[in-house]
């Protein structure tokens, strides 16, 4: 079965990791983190940044469009994963688009959040949702794409 092309993104954000560790405020209720304890945090930063540029090769190499950003915050250390507080739709059902920026559980993770990618995006989609709000009613919809 081929894959539907309203459902193949056509370019990719990411973020360069530059202080990626475990986030120990995240940790007890994320049950796909784990703490790795047989490198230091140097040995394991320098690793990632390889395998991030070797990712950034293979992207180019086969002609994917992607913009890389780097950390905004050293103390945002999962912020490699901007999915879980920015969304993005546009396709034939939402031509004009829209983004979504979504309010995060831990004060840490909403390190994270990096309004001059919004601001980069904004051009791009028509509607801009930006539901941080509910961050002062300790409310969060931590999205994963």
């Amino acid at each position: 079965m081929a894959l539907n092309d309203k459902f193949i993104p056509k370019s990719i954000l990411l973020i360069e990791p530059t202080n990626f560790k475990v986030n120990n405020e995240t940790i007890e209720d994320n049950k796909y983190m784990l703490k790795v304890n047989d490198s230091s945090e140097e040995a394991l930063n320098e690793q990632i940044k390889i395998e991030h540029l070797n990712y950034q090769k293979v992207l180019t190499e086969n002609n994917v469009k992607h913009i890389v950003y780097k950390q905004k915050d050293k103390n945002a250390y999962d912020s490699i994963f901007a999915c879980d507080w920015i969304g993005t739709i546009k396709n034939e059902d939402f031509p004009d688009g829209i983004l979504f920026i979504f309010p995060m559980r831990w004060p840490t993770r909403r390190l994270e959040k990096n309004y001059e990618i919004v601001d980069n995006l904004r051009k791009d989609y028509a509607i801009v949702e930006d539901l941080s709000f509910f961050e002062e009613k300790n409310l969060s919809l931590e999205s994963f794409g």
